[in-house]
């Protein structure tokens, strides 16, 4: 399972969520990048990690919301 090494992480609640999203891409590089980089539009603009930054833990649940969102079939 990826650790993300060599990343600073804000808090479990971020990695538990990171090592639920990397299955989404081919590497843990790419899934790092998408959640460092990926405007989403749901959010105003921000990249995930933008979010967390922002609002904390009421950012890691609304982006878990999100990505059950994603996973169920919903587009942004």
């Amino acid at each position: 399972m990826p650790e993300f090494a060599n990343k600073t992480i804000e808090s479990h609640s971020e990695l538990l969520m990171l090592r639920h999203i990397v299955q989404w891409f081919e590497s843990e590089t790419e899934a790092w990048k998408w959640y460092t980089q990926r405007k989403l539009c749901a959010f105003g603009g921000l990249a995930p990690r933008e979010v967390v930054q922002k609002y904390d833990n009421a950012g890691i649940i609304e982006l878990q919301k999100w990505i059950a969102e994603r996973e169920m079939g919903g587009f942004q």
